[in-house]
């Protein structure tokens, strides 16, 4: 199931490319890419409040701050273009048709009818 997840939807070029996205956002805006995901996050419908995960006080602080800043339409496009769901992604494709199933008592079943 690991080699699944990572190889189909971890390891995916669409990834890199809304990472990259990020990055240019953050640099044209002059915040960072964590401030710029969770803007554009919490910002999402549906969303009541992103989690955020911070190791230090530092990061804790400029996490704060995403709460402040507002993309523009155009970042705003930009990042739900590159990052929009495609046919395969969980929970749309297979596996979470599958999964959808609950197989309460063990995934294997899920598994092993996808290979």
């Amino acid at each position: 199931m690991n080699d699944y997840i990572f190889g189909d939807l971890a390891a995916k070029d669409q990834n890199w490319d809304t990472l990259d996205v990020v990055r240019d956002i953050a640099e044209s805006t002059g915040a960072t890419p964590a401030q710029v995901a969770l803007s554009w996050v919490a910002n999402r419908p549906g969303v009541v409040a992103p989690i955020m995960g911070a190791r230090t006080l530092d990061q804790l602080e400029q996490n704060l701050t995403a709460g402040d800043l507002v993309l523009d339409a155009e970042a705003t496009t930009r990042l739900d273009e590159v990052g929009a769901p495609t046919t395969n992604d969980y929970p749309y494709g297979p596996f979470g048709e599958k999964q959808r199933g609950r197989y309460v008592h063990s995934s294997d079943q899920a598994i092993s009818e996808l290979f």
